[in-house]
């Protein structure tokens, strides 16, 4: 469990980030306006450290750490893309039509906003399938389609699972022929 509370931290500050812009967003206190540029950045700093960690456990080969706090993070966080998806779209319908179009530019940024996290939650991943590729010599096409994959809303959560059901906890290809 102690492995397991970067990923953890990690999940309660990305939870907690929206609460805190949407809490402050009406403040005239200035202490408050920052507290999101605060939030924003210890949740990069810790998604940073989470991304250092993933590296570490590669390097140290540790697959069976590498594939659990890849499940933590990858299903942890499906309710924040979902909600995150959701909101982004209405802030986006809604500053377009009041800006009569204008406010497009604005939807290239949220993408980008919303992006940054899903790469913070692809390291595990991504490194869960270097290590398996570096035990069992996957071919480089399956390391490139699920690299690929950790990299693309919805399809990094199928790709999760086909690397689930594909692959054992001890890092060995189930059904190897």
């Amino acid at each position: 469990i102690k492995h397991m509370a970067l990923v953890i931290i990690f999940l309660i500050f990305l939870y907690i980030d929206p609460l805190v812009v949407f809490l402050t967003f009406e403040s005239k206190d200035p202490t408050f306006k920052l507290l999101p540029f605060i939030f924003t950045a210890l949740v990069a700093l810790i998604g940073l450290i989470n991304v250092i960690y993933a590296i570490f456990l590669l390097v140290k080969n540790d697959i069976k750490k590498l594939r659990k706090d890849m499940i933590i993070i990858k299903f942890g966080t499906i309710p924040f893309f979902i909600l995150n998806f959701i909101l982004l779209l209405f802030v986006s319908v809604i500053f377009v039509a009041v800006s009569r179009g204008l406010g497009i530019v604005l939807t290239p940024i949220l993408i980008t906003a919303t992006y940054l996290p899903l790469l913070l939650t692809s390291s595990y991943s991504i490194c869960y399938i270097l290590a398996i590729r570096k035990k069992n010599e996957m071919s480089s096409k399956w390391l490139a389609l699920h690299i690929i994959l950790q990299l693309c809303f919805v399809l990094d959560i199928v790709g999760v699972i086909q690397l689930l059901n594909s692959i054992d906890s001890e890092g060995n290809i189930k059904n190897k022929k």
